[in-house]
């Protein structure tokens, strides 16, 4: 179905994820080899650094769902210790790549954001030349259990809003504390959560809202992440995964957003 366009959304940050069962004996040697053999022969990508692992996730429905903040110490082999970030030249694109997950992010830099069907070809394509490296490094062939779609958005202070009292001007669909009573002044700040099931336990809905100060500048944005999460099963692929993923975000995000936030980001259809 066809979705209305935005000519200049506020989103900053756009990450698809794959998730598949841990490749046994895999270590940071062998993101160099795929970095090196195969994704600098599709561009130019001339930077890795090091970050620490994500931790496997599955969306859990019934009495395996586990709700609140789960924790726990895991010591993890050197194997098993970093992921490698690779990023393009210009600063727009980041591959992530661990013994468990393959990660395309696109950055906000100067060019506009390209809209997710362009990213889901780009990531389709990466994604082939990392399964035909599994393939040539004794892995053999990918066993995903997980999607995930995130986007980050960002609007800076005083565009349409200078307080959280402004916020429900900006996404009158979320249901918010009536600010006018909760906080004494502007210069308050709020977060809040919400998390939601998709239809017939297909996966989950996160939106995150914060109020954060961005460096180097120290600015002031209303930062509001929207996750779509999901299993890859015999009746969902990846591929179906992402695209109902990105669907039901793109939905939301329109019917929790006003009309005149929807003209200010040039909304068309």
């Amino acid at each position: 179905m066809a979705r209305p366009k935005f000519d200049a959304p506020p989103v900053v940050e756009t990450v698809l994820s794959l998730q598949f069962s841990a490749l046994p004996a895999y270590s940071t040697a062998h993101a160099g080899w795929f970095w090196k053999e195969y994704l600098e022969k599709l561009g130019d990508w001339p930077k890795a650094v090091d970050a620490p692992r994500l931790e496997d996730q599955f969306e859990r429905f019934g009495g395996e769902d586990a709700w609140g903040p789960q924790l726990q110490m895991k010591l993890l082999p050197p194997s098993q210790a970093n992921r490698t970030q690779i990023i393009r030249s210009d600063g727009e694109r980041m591959i992530q790549v661990q013994d468990s997950r393959f990660i395309l992010n696109w950055r906000k830099q100067s060019g506009p954001y390209p809209s997710f069907e362009p990213l889901f070809e780009e990531f389709h394509s990466l994604l082939h030349g990392f399964e035909s490296f599994a393939v040539e490094a004794g892995f053999g062939e990918l066993r995903y259990n997980q999607w995930e779609i995130d986007y980050v958005d960002q609007i800076k202070k005083g565009d349409m809003w200078q307080s959280a009292r402004d916020w429900s001007k900006i996404f009158p669909g979320l249901a918010m504390p009536p600010v006018t009573q909760v906080l004494s002044s502007g210069d308050e700040t709020m977060s809040a959560d919400w998390r939601f099931s998709l239809a017939d336990q297909r996966g989950r809905m996160y939106i995150s809202l914060r109020q954060l100060r961005i460096p180097p500048s120290n600015e002031e944005v209303l930062n509001i992440t929207f996750v779509g999460r999901g299993p890859v099963t015999a009746s969902q692929s990846w591929e179906n995964g992402f695209q109902f993923g990105h669907d039901a975000l793109s939905e939301t995000f329109l019917a929790i957003t006003s009309a005149e936030a929807q003209a200010r980001w040039r909304k068309r259809a």
